[in-house]
């Protein structure tokens, strides 16, 4: 689906509400973003960036993103955010879980564990 700038960092802070605790938080890719979790609830947000350094501005430009139906449709509390009119629904993602484990199981016989690569920074 599409999400523009402005919806992106609502989207942001809306998934960092009750952190670390609060299991909404972002699971990204494509990108990166700073934030601080010391600060106000909706102004910990930082910077919000392409994985090249180019920011992304809170405003109308729009980007497309992939996200599972749960959250296109409003879950944990992402109402508004993604444009449900935009929205293509592909496959399960229990079953596109099920096939990364199946291949990574397949071609190294464990499943490979995911690798901080500062896609999201925490600064105090």
């Amino acid at each position: 689906t599409t999400i523009d700038g402005e919806h992106l960092w609502q989207a942001l802070e809306n998934g960092l509400t009750g952190y670390p605790a609060n299991g909404a938080f972002p699971q990204i890719s494509g990108f990166r973003f700073t934030f601080n979790p010391d600060l106000p609830e909706s102004q910990r947000v930082l910077s919000v960036t392409l994985q090249d350094g180019t920011p992304i501005e809170r405003n109308e430009q729009k980007y497309s993103v992939v996200t599972n139906d749960y959250l296109v449709n409003g879950g944990d509390s992402y109402v508004g955010m993604f444009a449900i009119q935009d929205a293509i629904i592909g496959d399960l993602i229990r079953d596109l879980l099920a096939q990364a484990i199946r291949a990574d199981m397949a071609s190294t016989g464990s499943v490979t564990p995911p690798l901080a690569d500062g896609r999201i920074t925490i600064v105090r």
